[in-house]
């Protein structure tokens, strides 16, 4: 017995001994970036890491500068967040792939079945959605259902209609009227929108715990919310009848799927769960940003309801949201609540070693970095739009930020090729989110609800943030309730 403890002893002091060996060894490739491995063999910096992300970020970024290599749980995560060129050069290289990462986020979050969850085939998938959501007719379509449905729910039938200095949450006021509308928008009208919206909600405002691999016993509502939602979009689409009242761009993937043998349904499920989340879980909050600073602001205010009366159009008696998207001021407003409130994580998986072109601190000239084949590249939107290098007062909202009189005072380091450069709320490269348009005109829709009714703020400031624990999540969610006061109009603005 003595020798087997021995023995054992001996063994577990080499694999020791070996593995401090290792750590000890680790260093940064040449002309590779700076290494933070921490004091730990295979753990590295991870504690550390997952304890408060955000805050040891930016202490790593202070110290190492714009990009770093950490060392955790035996993989290398490099964090990219040079806002001046990093970004630029990496999404102008083709040797670096984003399917790899989605695939663990689908798989983990949304719960996509092995059948369809593979590269190839997800490669295909993103190509004909990009195709197909962004033809016009398809668009278009999805934007008058949406419509359609928000004005029923904040019209004459509406629990809304007769308010009168009614108090409510602005928030939850957005989460409902833009999900049912968008999911009917998307679905049509037989998809069970107000029945899903509990469920929904539940799993969405749980989601960070998803991707961090919380168990079912931490995440509970999460873990049923999902489940919920699952069960109602997979026997949804066992329904050939209600597939066919959905939207054009609906029906289209469909058929997608069903061409290439995809029928079961958990293949539906987890597929247009995703479509679900990609086109509420950061438009919502996006559009309620939007709406409560406007409201906030008086005199912004002001401006923006001059807006709606200068579109409303007496024969659809309704708002030209189109040309409303398109008003400088309003861009603007939009591009700064995303600036400001996107928190959304970004990874790439590099194919072939790379050579990114790096403004390590910002008063060094641009130099070279080598990231090798396996690398994990991450990058961090608000680590680029909360840089005050780029962005003077990070924190503060400023309506006229993006307006073009701005460039180079409100917003630096500019071109004459790309306005914005530092900017990417939706991603960048070859996988630019498509979804970008929708959530555009889900914002613009929210906001025309100035022109049916009066809001005025209760609270004196729009609630900070939260981010803490749902860091790189996704757009903020509010951090407290935002109580306003509703009061329908006698009539439209500008009827």
């Amino acid at each position: 017995m003595m020798f087997n403890i021995e023995t054992l002893a001996g063994v577990v002091g080499i694999i020791l001994a070996g593995a401090i060996g290792y750590h000890v060894l680790l260093s940064a490739p040449v002309n590779g970036p700076p290494l933070v491995k921490g004091y730990f063999p295979f753990l590295g910096v991870g504690l550390t890491f997952a304890f408060d992300t955000e805050k040891y970020l930016e202490r790593c970024r202070r110290k190492f500068g714009t990009i770093f290599d950490l060392y955790l749980g035996g993989q290398n995560l490099i964090i990219l967040s040079d806002p001046i060129a990093g970004i630029q050069s990496l999404f102008k290289t083709r040797a670096v792939s984003l399917i790899g990462f989605v695939i663990y986020i689908d798989k983990t979050v949304f719960a996509y079945s092995d059948a369809i969850a593979n590269v190839d085939y997800l490669e295909g998938v993103a190509k004909t959605f990009v195709n197909r959501l962004t033809n016009t007719e398809r668009l278009q379509q999805i934007n008058n259902w949406t419509t359609n449905v928000f004005r029923d729910l904040t019209g004459q039938r509406s629990e809304y209609w007769n308010f009168k200095d009614q108090e409510i949450n602005l928030f939850d006021f957005t989460r409902w009227t833009l999900y049912i509308s968008t999911m009917e928008g998307l679905f049509g009208p037989e998809f069970p929108a107000k029945e899903t919206f509990d469920s929904y909600m539940n799993f969405e405002d749980n989601i960070f715990k998803f991707i961090r691999k919380y168990p079912p016993f931490m995440n509970w509502k999460g873990y049923t919310g999902r489940k919920r939602y699952l069960n109602a979009i997979s026997d949804f689409f066992m329904d050939q009848k209600k597939v066919a009242n959905s939207s054009m761009f609906v029906q289209a993937m469909y058929e997608y799927f069903v061409e290439h043998g995809f029928k079961a349904r958990e293949d539906f499920g987890g597929y247009f769960f995703s479509i679900t989340v990609a086109a509420e879980s950061n438009a919502l909050p996006g559009a309620f940003w939007l709406l409560a600073h406007v409201v906030a602001d008086t005199k912004l205010k002001a401006k923006v309801e001059e807006i709606l009366i200068k579109h409303y159009d007496p024969e659809t008696q309704f708002y030209d949201l189109h040309a409303i998207v398109a008003e400088p001021l309003i861009h603007s407003c939009f591009s700064e609540c995303l600036r400001l409130y996107a928190n959304a994580l970004s990874g790439r998986l590099v194919q072939k070693d790379i050579t990114l072109s790096v403004v390590q601190k910002p008063s060094e000239s641009p130099h070279n970095v080598i990231v090798r084949e396996g690398s994990q590249l991450l990058v961090f939107q608000n680590m680029i739009h909360w840089d005050e290098e780029v962005f003077p007062y990070p924190r503060t909202f400023i309506a006229e930020r993006f307006l073009e009189e701005n460039k180079e005072v409100l917003i630096k380091h500019t071109d004459k090729t790309d306005n914005w450069k530092s900017f990417y709320p939706w991603g960048g490269g070859g996988h630019t989110c498509p979804g970008r348009h929708l959530a555009r005109y889900e914002a613009v829709l929210l906001l025309s609800i100035l022109g049916q009714y009066d809001i005025v703020a209760v609270d004196e400031s729009v609630p900070q943030p939260s981010v803490g624990v749902r860091y790189s999540s996704g757009v903020c969610k509010p951090e407290t309730p935002y109580r306003v006061k509703m009061s329908r109009r006698d009539k439209c603005l500008g009827s």
